[in-house]
């Protein structure tokens, strides 16, 4: 019955099927896009993924004490001044701030850090890792230095493999040359995440010393880099503190991060101190890391932009099809109201005729997704993308989105159903109004 009415309205069908194929067309790259960031951000969530509720961060500067011609006294805000010869006084003030932080009741943990992980506005470099017994398995990894000493992998909130010490101990000891990366990198370059003690050699960009040999100090559970990757390859190299600015602060579970820092933003909690010290510091517009990570990208924006861009396209794409296969189908039922009004005369229920006109759109839909996936594929064989194992990042870590076929066929589902929603949408309002008019006045159209 389905295939009838859709070969004796073929040439309406066939304006229909025209239409919805191009939408196919049109569509499968802008689906692509947002399957795979649905997936990234939403689904893919790491086994060491940290709380960042309790996390705050910001920058310390200087409040100077002076006086001014009149002999008044002036307070100045500055960047921590750590001129040569005198690092030693100017790391003295910034550590004498940290502590008076760690002593406040809210604090849990405090340190100075180089940067932050997670899609913080830090710039990491991307470095080639290989073990050092096997130079010809190599893989990508972003490279994160992290300051000895400050407490960083417990206040970032970071875990360890039950193999690995704790992150207080490799926030405090690393021996020479050693590591710390995380347990995907480790399954990557061994196959194993049991690699304390092996050795590696890391090729570092824009470094005095390019070519580094490295001992595994401590394997971490998996945590992604930044809100847009996929793959949690890092590897943390400890530095001695030089001074940074730039602080983290974990909150005790009880207190609440934004109350937190608008009381940091008062001046009041300090004027006592600044009055007896001349070169008291003070944490800088500090930020909630929730609010920080709305806030920044890892790129200086470029992809924020670029998703603005794609998401304005995407709306205006799915405004357009709504409208325009609202339009198709209303005009195309409108001329079958007698049909329908026949149907009805002869006792045709309201949700037979519904799912006569549903069952024609989908078996129209599903033919003109399957023409535009066909042109898509032929497109993926002739720029040779239709491959097993083709990764964006490191070259072996396999999933559905880095195989082809599965890729491609789930692609292909979300768009069927898309489409399909799409279509029943433009569907259900001309087909009730159509439904429910007497038979009589439906054969007026006859």
């Amino acid at each position: 019955m389905i295939f009838k009415n859709f070969w004796a309205h073929r040439k309406q069908n066939g304006f229909i099927f025209t239409e919805i194929t191009l939408i196919a067309i049109l569509s499968f790259w802008v689906l692509d896009y947002c399957v795979l960031k649905v997936y990234d951000q939403y689904i893919l969530s790491p086994d060491g993924e940290f709380e960042k509720e309790h996390l705050v961060i910001g920058e310390v500067s200087q409040i100077t004490k002076n006086l001014d011609k009149k002999g008044t006294t002036r307070y100045s805000l500055s960047d921590p001044k750590i001129e040569e010869g005198n690092e030693a006084v100017a790391f003295a003030a910034l550590r004498a701030y940290r502590d008076e932080i760690r002593k406040m009741p809210e604090v849990q943990s405090a340190g100075y850090v180089s940067s932050f992980i997670g899609n913080m506005g830090s710039k990491y470099d991307i470095i080639t890792v290989s073990p050092e017994a096997d130079s010809t398995r190599t893989c990508k990894a972003y490279h994160e230095n992290y300051i000895l000493n400050e407490c960083f992998f417990e206040t970032m909130g970071l875990t360890t493999i039950e193999s690995s010490p704790l992150p207080e101990q490799l926030s405090k000891e690393c021996p020479p040359e050693g590591i710390v990366i995380t347990r995907s990198l480790a399954i990557q370059l061994f196959d194993t995440d049991d690699v304390i003690g092996r050795r590696i050699v890391c090729e570092l960009n824009h470094a005095e010393v390019p070519i580094i040999h490295c001992t595994i100090t401590g394997v971490l559970k998996d945590v992604k880099p930044n809100g847009q990757d996929r793959y949690c390859y890092i590897i943390f190299l400890p530095i001695e503190y030089y001074g940074s600015n730039r602080m983290l602060i974990r909150l005790k579970p009880d207190v609440k991060a934004d109350h937190f820092v608008e009381k940091m933003n008062k001046p009041d909690l300090i004027t006592e101190k600044v009055t007896n010290m001349s070169n008291y510091s003070l944490l800088l517009d500090p930020i909630t890391y929730k609010k920080s990570q709305k806030k920044y990208d890892p790129y200086g924006g470029s992809l924020i932009f670029v998703e603005i861009i794609t998401g304005t396209f995407g709306l205006l794409f799915m405004l357009n099809v709504i409208l325009g296969t609202l339009g198709t189908f209303w005009l195309q039922i409108r001329k079958r109201t007698g049909d329908f009004g026949i149907m009805r005369s002869f006792g045709a229920k309201r949700r037979h005729i519904f799912w006569a006109i549903w069952s024609e759109g989908a078996l129209l839909t599903f033919f003109a997704c399957l023409l535009g996936q066909l042109i898509w594929l032929q497109i993926a064989l002739r720029f040779g993308l239709a491959k097993s194992d083709i990764t964006v990042f490191s070259g072996r870590e396999i999933d559905w989105t880095t195989q082809f076929w599965p890729h491609f066929f789930i692609v292909c589902g979300v768009q069927f159903l898309f489409i399909l929603f799409i279509v029943t949408i433009g569907i259900i309002t001309p087909s009730l109004i159509a439904m429910y008019r007497k038979p009589v006045n439906a054969l007026r159209y006859e």
